[in-house]
């Protein structure tokens, strides 16, 4: 096998191939390298609240989760709209959960 990377750059040795290139692709992160990434400041402040917000329209939907991020929430996760079909009729629901940190 060709070269790897040194143990001592907090990232698994990854066997390379005779062009030089990784086999198996991706980066390979131990846990030392991910210590390196996230330090103990920046750790997430405590969740105080949870909503779950939802609308029958974008624009409506829209405007509501951005007069919450004014008010300090933070969307959490995507958003995912499902379709009610009731006979003939179809209705968009959209939904988006919010959470609320902790003021340090």
């Amino acid at each position: 096998m060709g070269p790897e990377m040194g143990s001592g750059s907090g990232r698994e040795a990854v066997s390379r191939g005779r062009n030089g290139r990784r086999q198996g692709g991706g980066l390979h992160l131990g846990l030392r390298g991910l210590d390196q990434i996230i330090s103990k400041e920046q750790t997430m402040n405590k969740v105080t609240r949870y909503e779950v917000v939802y609308a029958n329209s974008e624009q409506a939907f829209v405007d509501q989760i951005n007069q919450m991020i004014k008010e300090g929430w933070q969307p959490l996760g995507g958003m995912a709209a499902n379709f009610q079909s009731n006979g003939n009729f179809q209705q968009a629901v959209y939904h988006q959960a919010m959470v609320l940190y902790e003021v340090k």
